[in-house]
């Protein structure tokens, strides 16, 4: 037969198996079963085309039916005759002066506000599921002002698209982060590329993705002869590492930053061709270039770092006792890093998102080349 028959189907029983039910049952009284011989092909029905028809069912008119959509009327009008040739029959009777419903349209209604209200329930429950499930726990190291950056609008980015995951982070420096790792106790970290280089063995048991790469700079005393080579006239050079020997370099403490000691000295023989003179220890950024503005001696440090550093000190007298200058080493390069053994399922989704956040520090060039 081509067309639609329709047929009404009492309310079944409250303890009725499901497979007495009719196809189709819904759980609320009253519903309509479709039965359709089109071609021998299945109806294909949107959610958008049944709110549309319910809107013009309800409102009699597409005029007021299409401001309720938010949408013109001929496309409207379009998509209510495309569900009419679907299913095979006219649902509407329409004159210059109203619209009504057929007999198979006030069917059709009923069923239609089933299927919406079915929908609707459906993505609720499912939000809901997401909700109340287990949260699933994700680990990640990171070490001083080096994900400041990024790391706190990517993770709020992220919680609202995965709000049953558990994130937890841990302050670490970045060899304690590697063995985080080796270790099961962190699923992802953050560190330099050149603390992978002083453990190749361990740069074979993990991945890794570049995050951001920035200039080295070093951090001078305002009176420091090589603070006042620039000017507006003569565009700043970077300084050859060689003309730093005989300075006194202020560096990290060996509990912070167990790998800058081992970067300097080796950037300095191997560049510069001199040992560096190895001045006072700081805990973190602030102590050093506070040491920095008294005198006490240089320092190498990322651009991004220094930068963050100013930032959070919000210090004019500061800023006017320290001058950054450009130095001819290569660029510092941070890398998200994760596990091969101990991978989780939530790093990809993650530092996709974190490219979507991630910004290149000033003065980013190309890829660098390695230390």
């Amino acid at each position: 037969m081509n067309g639609i028959e329709y047929t009404p189907q009492k309310q079944m029983p409250a303890g009725a198996a499901l497979a007495d039910r009719p196809q189709g049952y819904a759980s609320r009284g009253y519903f309509f079963v479709a039965r359709v011989c089109i071609r021998r092909q299945p109806v294909s029905v949107e959610l958008r085309h049944l709110r549309y028809f319910v809107a013009v069912a309800e409102e009699l008119s597409f005029r007021n039916a299409a401001k309720r959509l938010h949408i013109a009327q001929p496309p409207l009008g379009r998509q209510i005759r495309d569900l009419e040739e679907e299913i095979g029959t006219p649902l509407f009777d329409r004159s210059r002066n109203h619209v009504r419903l057929t007999g198979a349209g006030q069917v059709f209604l009923a069923g239609a506000r089933e299927t919406l209200e079915a929908a609707a329930q459906a993505i609720a429950d499912a939000r809901k599921a997401t909700r109340s499930a287990v949260p699933v726990p994700f680990r990640i190291g990171k070490f001083g002002f080096f994900t400041a950056s990024f790391l706190s609008q990517a993770l709020s980015l992220y919680k609202d698209t995965h709000p049953n995951v558990s994130i937890s982070l841990f302050g670490m420096d970045p060899q304690s982060q590697l063995d985080g790792l080796l270790a099961d106790q962190l699923d992802l970290a953050f560190v330099p590329t050149f603390d992978l280089l002083l453990r190749r063995r361990v740069a074979k048991q993990i991945e890794a993705q570049p995050v951001l790469r920035s200039p080295l700079m070093v951090l001078l005393p305002a009176g420091h002869p090589l603070a006042a080579q620039a000017s507006a006239d003569r565009p700043e050079k970077a300084i050859p590492l060689s003309k730093l020997a005989g300075e006194m370099f202020l560096r990290f403490s060996a509990d912070q930053n167990p790998s800058y000691t081992l970067l300097l000295v080796r950037e300095c023989r191997r560049r510069g061709k001199f040992r560096p003179r190895l001045g006072p220890e700081g805990g973190d950024h602030t102590d050093l270039i506070n040491l920095v503005a008294t005198g006490e001696g240089i320092m190498l440090e990322a651009q991004f770092l220094f930068e963050e550093a100013m930032a959070r000190l919000r210090s004019a007298s500061l800023a006017a006792r320290v001058v950054a200058r450009r130095v001819a080493l290569p660029l510092f390069e941070l890398v998200a890093v994760w596990s091969k053994a101990h991978p989780s399922p939530l790093v990809a989704d993650f530092l996709k998102t974190l490219e979507s956040v991630s910004q290149p520090p000033k003065g980013r060039a190309g890829r660098s080349s390695p230390p």
